[in-house]
């Protein structure tokens, strides 16, 4: 018997009423029985909210990468902020999903700061935005980056290491996460990779649209699945037209918000199967 029917046709010896009042009372009792219930297990089954620390590079002092495009500077961080913004308005407008920026306007905060925020809120997803740029005005496309302990470039050779979890100026450290639950956030993280790369490249046309590894501060250093997107090359022309323009904005956060959605889907379904293969037992030998 549930608890709550418990507390309602729970005897009470002290209790006397007249036969007629008795059976209104009973009526009563179970329409609030239903009410309460029904509300407690209808409660139950909703998921809590899954949530989603949005990153906007750079900002302050720190403009990013720039290009004069037609007498006008576009910096990275502004460029950042505005599609972070979008991303997190269309999340906002489905409750399944609470939604944070680590900044809403243009201010500096450090690696330090930024990965101490994802400590304090322990998001279900870390995802950080950025523009690119390069030596080479040919280089052109959209990288996204996810962490590994031991990245290598495309020669196969082991890139650089960065620094710990710590802060230059006031040498705080952050608490790295145990080995094994950080390869379960990289697993993770290279699904949800996969799954905006995907998407971005069937909402922009786009090919050249690269998944790779890196040891970034942000990605080692967040307690949860992190991804940092790097959408275009403000040193090619050809990226720079295209992120100045609306339409290729909006394009982007359709993709990236489209290919979070196909991820927490890919996850679920992994979670479910799991759960069943889980429940049926080993087969017998």
């Amino acid at each position: 018997m549930p608890a709550c029917l418990l507390g309602i046709l729970a005897p009470s010896a002290a209790l006397r009423v007249p036969a007629g009042l008795a059976e209104l009372a009973s009526v009563l009792a179970l329409s609030l029985f239903f009410f309460s219930c029904g509300s407690q297990e209808l409660a139950e089954n909703v998921p809590p909210p899954v949530r989603i620390l949005i990153d906007p590079g750079h900002g302050g002092y720190d403009p990013g990468a720039m290009r004069k495009i037609e007498g006008q500077w576009v910096r990275e961080k502004q460029v950042a902020l505005s599609i972070s913004l979008n991303l997190a308005e269309r999340f906002q407008k489905d409750s399944r999903f609470l939604v944070s920026l680590t900044r809403y306007g243009d201010s500096h905060l450090s690696l330090y700061r930024r990965s101490s925020m994802a400590h304090r809120e322990r998001p279900d997803l870390f995802v950080s935005v950025h523009l690119n740029a390069a030596g080479s005005r040919h280089k052109q496309g959209i990288e996204i980056f996810v962490h590994s302990d031991y990245p290598m470039n495309s020669r196969g050779r082991r890139v650089r290491r960065y620094s710990p979890c710590d802060e230059d100026r006031t040498k705080k450290v952050l608490p790295l996460s145990p080995a094994e639950m950080r390869r379960q956030w990289n697993r993770e993280a290279s699904l949800a990779g996969h799954q905006i790369q995907k998407a971005l490249r069937e909402e922009t046309g786009m090919r050249n649209i690269w998944l790779k590894k890196r040891d970034f501060f942000v990605l080692r250093c967040v307690p949860a699945p992190a991804v940092l997107m790097e959408l275009g090359f403000l040193s090619n022309p050809k990226d720079a037209e295209r992120i100045v323009e609306g339409r290729f904005r909006e394009q982007l956060v359709n993709g990236i918000y489209r290919g979070i959605l196909a991820y927490l889907e890919q996850r679920s379904s992994q979670s479910r199967e799991a759960s069943v293969s889980g429940a049926q037992g080993p087969e017998p030998g």
